[in-house]
C-alpha cells in the first residue's frame, strides 16, 4: 500500500485562517516563510519564527494556538511513515523521540546538509 506525500502552502498574511488541533498520516514538516506561528503540541506551546522548520509526529495532536493562524505564510509537507506492517500511527521507535517536536530548526542549518 502506497501512501501519497501531501504538501501545500498557506497564506494567512491578509486574513486569519482556522487550523484546529489534528493528527496527520505522516511526519509533518512546516516551513515558516513570513511572520511567526505559535503551535500547540498537545498543550505545549512552541513559537516558530520565519526561516525555521518545525515538525510533528503522526501520533501527536497539534495545531495553531487557539485554532487560529494570522499574519503568517507557511509551506507544509506530510511524509508518510511506514513499517513492514503498514502506516506508523503511534510511537514505535523510541520513547524519547516525542520531545523533538519542540524544536524549530533554521533553514540555513538544513542547507548545510543539502550542499555537503
Amino acid at each position: 500500500m502506497q501512501i501519497p506525500v501531501e504538501y501545500g502552502h498557506m497564506n494567512a498574511a491578509r486574513r486569519e485562517r482556522l487550523l484546529p488541533a489534528h493528527r496527520n498520516a505522516g511526519l509533518e514538516l512546516v516551513y515558516v516563510e513570513n511572520g511567526y506561528v505559535t503551535w500547540d503540541y498537545e498543550g505545549k506551546t512552541v513559537h516558530v519564527p520565519p526561516g525555521h522548520v518545525s515538525f510533528s509526529w503522526p501520533w501527536e495532536r497539534h495545531g495553531a494556538c487557539n485554532g487560529r493562524l494570522s499574519l503568517v505564510e507557511l509551506y507544509w509537507v506530510i511524509l508518510p511513515l511506514q513499517s513492514g506492517l503498514g502506516p506508523v500511527r503511534e510511537p514505535c521507535l523510541h520513547g524519547t523521540l516525542s520531545p523533538l517536536l519542540l524544536v524549530s530548526v533554521p533553514v540555513s542549518i538544513l542547507r548545510r546538509f543539502t550542499n555537503a
